[in-house]
């Protein structure tokens, strides 16, 4: 097959024409490029030139009560500062988003905010707000409709990973009840009612991620009164991997008992005032109730 490289698009720049001589006469005070900037704007009187440089703001510039959402935004705010919660200013790599951010985190500073700034990298993140989350934004969002959404973004992600438990999980849960693998649709059918899920892959993933337990899904196949037969313990993956914790922090770890998080599941760790830190998955409901979310800190699994 042959192929052919598409032509890079051509770009045309479109400069404004030069300052006319006249202009720069009647301007003469300032330096030419200050005068092409006024020429460019359409200026042509010297009172609207000092205007246009100096202006009055407390007469030329809009009230920003204006824009839409100015005084839910300041609420916000004002409720941020009183509760001494985390305010993140996420600003531009280029000019006008540097001093922006520099200026509205000094002045939310001086108002008793605990602030601090967000700039993107250039290269790796690009122009403003990343169209993709990062993990490390758990740690700094304020509500808890913002975490929730992260969350399922990961979980779109790591879907592939927690079906495949899942379907691990019932596996175990049918053959401790000594059921045969593959269900009828209409015991899919229960399953998908207990789990609130949409289809079977659902099932599997709600499992996987812990949103749904094997008792419950026991229960919904009429299982629940059947003596489960203890099987023979096969020997676990989590010997084979480690927990890492990130910041360098050397605290033993523990395994939170609500979503069990397993190997190679997305995970978080969570600082409790014992000094400890718990592992959970960063799909875990219990996550959002955790009192304090700045005590969250990165974890990934390692090959042992």
């Amino acid at each position: 097959m042959v192929t052919t490289k598409k032509a890079e698009p051509t770009r045309r720049w479109e400069c404004s024409e030069p300052v006319p001589e006249a202009f720069l006469r009647r301007f003469s005070r300032y330096p030419r490029p200050i005068a092409q900037l006024l020429y460019n704007r359409g200026i042509t009187t010297l009172k609207a030139a000092q205007g246009f440089l100096n202006p009055d703001y407390a007469n030329d510039l809009h009230d920003p009560r204006l824009l839409s959402g100015m005084d839910a935004a300041v609420r916000t705010i004002r409720k941020a500062i009183a509760g001494n919660e985390r305010i993140v200013v996420h600003g531009d790599y280029d000019a006008d988003g540097l001093t922006a951010a520099a200026l509205l985190a000094d002045v939310l500073g001086r108002l008793g905010g605990a602030v601090e700034t967000f700039v993107p990298s250039r290269y790796k993140e690009g122009y403003g707000v990343a169209a993709a989350p990062k993990r490390g934004w758990l740690q700094t969002v304020r509500t808890g409709h913002a975490r929730n959404a992260i969350r399922r973004f990961f979980r779109e992600q790591d879907r592939d990973v927690t079906v495949s438990e899942g379907r691990q999980l019932l596996s175990e849960l049918l053959r401790r009840y000594r059921r045969p693998g593959r269900l009828s649709k209409d015991e899919w059918g229960r399953l998908r009612a207990a789990a609130g899920a949409s289809s079977d892959d659902d099932v599997l993933a709600a499992l996987g991620e812990g949103r749904v337990t094997q008792t419950a899904l026991a229960k919904a196949l009429g299982l629940a009164a059947t003596p489960p037969t203890r099987s023979r313990r096969r020997p676990s993956a989590a010997g084979r991997f480690r927990v890492v914790i990130g910041q360098d922090l050397m605290l033993p770890t523990t395994f939170a008992a609500c979503c069990g998080p397993r190997p190679l599941a997305a995970i978080v760790g969570y600082v409790t005032l014992h000094k400890t830190i718990t592992i959970h998955r960063q799909s875990c409901g219990q996550l959002e109730k955790l009192p304090d979310p700045s005590r969250l800190v990165s974890a990934r699994w390692e090959s042992a």
